[in-house]
């Protein structure tokens, strides 16, 4: 997740009502919730710790999003399946650098493009691993 720049536009174009506000770089921006999605908060015990454990070295997580519908159980304290969630994160190397829009756009490209090819190979790999899962369910 390189390109979080993208992400960021991602979150603002998608969103809802809703918004948080981040200071990157020195530069304040309010990112709405991805829309059916909601902060996790610290009085969503369960899943705030479990949130607090995603390490990544190269990116600082500024975020961490739920289904709606999941946040009573959270609240609750309880552990969910988070079939579906958001991470809201920002590249360590790149989080005070200023793009302009020449450079934003052609890094939106790019990662439009990594995307693709990403869920390209997901695809091909699927039914090796549907293959693989019905054989161990079988068993």
């Amino acid at each position: 997740m390189n390109n979080i720049v993208s992400g960021l536009l991602f979150f603002v174009l998608i969103g809802s009502a809703s918004a948080e506000t981040f200071t990157i770089g020195g530069k304040v921006l309010n990112v709405p919730s991805p829309k059916g999605f909601s902060l996790v908060t610290p009085q969503m015990d369960a899943v705030y710790r479990l949130n607090l454990q995603i390490a990544d070295p190269v990116n600082d997580q500024l975020a961490f999003y739920i289904a709606e519908s999941d946040v009573p159980a959270a609240m609750n304290g309880e552990m969910l399946s988070l079939e579906r969630y958001y991470i809201l994160k920002v590249d360590k190397e790149l989080k005070s650098m200023t793009v302009g829009s020449k450079d934003f756009t052609e890094r939106n490209r790019i990662a439009k493009q990594q995307n693709k090819e990403i869920l390209k190979s997901v695809e091909a790999k699927m039914p090796a691993v549907m293959d693989k899962t019905s054989k161990g369910i079988s068993e």
